[in-house]
């Protein structure tokens, strides 16, 4: 699994392609631990780089049936109701969701002026994430 998770500690986002997500899927005790140690987090998110209705393709969750998939990710939303789980059709799409919930975030908390992106700060976004494989 990679994640991007910044350096603050009051932020943290996952982002989960599909066919991590229906591998977590086999281990979903595993999955709502990780989830729960998630919730620890003031602001938090998990992307998944797939289409909700991605899950509900016999054709793209393989070995799982779309009625599980769909129970599965209504069991997330039912156990974490504060959490946010947000489906993007790509990882440049879940990137820019990312980048622009913790800028709002950032502005939020009263760094108005304070630049968040590497463009006006004038460092990498390296410098504020670390990819980290879970």
């Amino acid at each position: 699994m990679r994640c991007w998770t910044a350096t603050r500690s009051w932020q943290w986002s996952s982002a989960r392609p599909l066919e991590g997500l229906l591998v977590d899927f086999g281990q979903m005790d595993v999955l709502r631990q990780r989830l729960l140690e998630l919730m620890a987090f003031e602001q938090h998110a998990v992307v998944f780089e797939a289409r909700y209705e991605d899950l509900l393709s016999p054709e793209k969750v393989h070995h799982w049936s779309a009625a599980f998939c769909a129970r599965a990710i209504a069991d997330l939303y039912a156990r974490f109701p504060r959490l946010r789980l947000v489906f993007c059709s790509n990882r440049k799409t879940a990137a820019e969701w990312t980048r622009h919930y913790f800028a709002a975030v950032w502005t939020m908390r009263g760094h108005v002026g304070e630049p968040l992106d590497e463009e006006a700060s004038g460092r990498g976004i390296e410098d504020d994430l670390i990819g980290v494989d879970v």
